[in-house]
């Protein structure tokens, strides 16, 4: 082949490759995730998900924008002037607890932001290191009691859900503990694992693996009913803590993008979620798939919200992380 031949070729070539250069930039949709990479985390669910929305061409890239417990990555989404390539995976406490804590959040979850389709459904977990003296559950809430003002627990970060667990678990037993905030799950199962920390308060996603390979002991799960993942592990209803909250995470839009463009993204999300591959990497994980219409999360983020809303109302709980 000759330079010329060759030349005309390559110039051909890339004309063919250019309205597909094009349409793959268009279709390039950033996903914000407020919580670092690490194993079980949102951060997994956002990748897992977004490999399967290429199906439907979308080429997703996920930004991790960490700190205050979600509230960073959703500032961001809002203040993002490319609206129509940004989502965000959000876990539950951002969007309806911290409403009702803090005064100086720089958004409107109900106003800013427009829902795509719930993501996942999961439990939230106590666990320990397999070595740790406490066995079962009510090893553990025994030693709190009488240990009171001696309690020390981590969580993923100050105000999540995993911290109002801990702190309405505590106040029904009567004890004084003190919450170690961690920046996500990462750091947090790593000092469980260092012996840093006794106890741990998460998702069941964050010590599962560790669980199942003997490092750590999942003591309880939080949820109205046992897990599917761990069925031999008692619920804190079951320990006799009058206490249970299910986990849920969701993606949302920022409130400007077109209603075309929301479409088009939710039934991607949709479509990815009803894979078997997602369900099944999803499982490892400890969590469900829960694809929703946009109007099924609307209302139930909505219902969620009153929900917090009221159980928040005058709480020490508000009292306490807002100091």
């Amino acid at each position: 082949m000759d330079r010329r031949t060759f030349a005309i070729r390559m110039a051909a070539g890339a004309a063919a490759m250019g309205p597909l250069a094009a349409r793959a930039q268009q279709n390039i949709l950033k996903t914000y995730v407020g919580f670092p990479p690490g194993p079980g985390g949102f951060d997994n669910v956002a990748r897992i998900v977004g490999e399967a929305m290429q199906a439907s061409g979308f080429n997703v890239l996920v930004e991790n924008r960490v700190g205050a417990g979600g509230r960073i990555a959703l500032q961001t989404l809002k203040s993002d002037a490319a609206a129509e390539t940004s989502m965000i995976l959000s876990s539950q406490s951002p969007l309806t607890i911290f409403p009702h804590i803090y005064s100086d959040l720089r958004f409107d979850p109900l106003k800013d932001f427009a829902p795509l389709s719930k993501g996942t459904s999961f439990d939230y977990a106590l666990a320990v290191r397999a070595d740790s003296p406490f066995h079962s559950a009510n090893d553990y809430l025994n030693w709190a009691r009488a240990n009171s003002g001696r309690v020390l627990f981590g969580i993923p970060g100050n105000g999540t859900t995993p911290h109002f667990i801990a702190e309405a678990m505590f106040q029904r037993l009567g004890v004084s503990a003190q919450a170690v905030p961690y920046k996500g799950t990462a750091p947090l199962v790593q000092d469980l694992l260092g012996g840093q920390i006794p106890i741990i308060f998460d998702t069941l996603s964050a010590p599962l693996a560790n669980h199942k390979a003997g490092k750590l002991r999942v003591l309880a799960t939080a949820g109205s009913s046992r897990s599917r993942f761990v069925p031999e592990i008692p619920t804190l209803i079951e320990t006799g803590v009058d206490l249970a909250i299910d986990g849920w995470c969701g993606y949302y839009a920022s409130a400007s993008m077109s209603a075309a463009q929301r479409a088009r993204i939710g039934d991607a999300i949709v479509t990815a979620l009803r894979r078997d591959t997602v369900r099944d990497r999803l499982a490892l994980m400890g969590m469900v798939p829960a694809p929703t219409t946009s109007a099924d999360l609307g209302a139930f983020h909505l219902k969620e919200y009153r929900f917090w809303e009221e159980v928040l109302k005058d709480s020490e709980f508000r009292k306490k992380v807002a100091s």
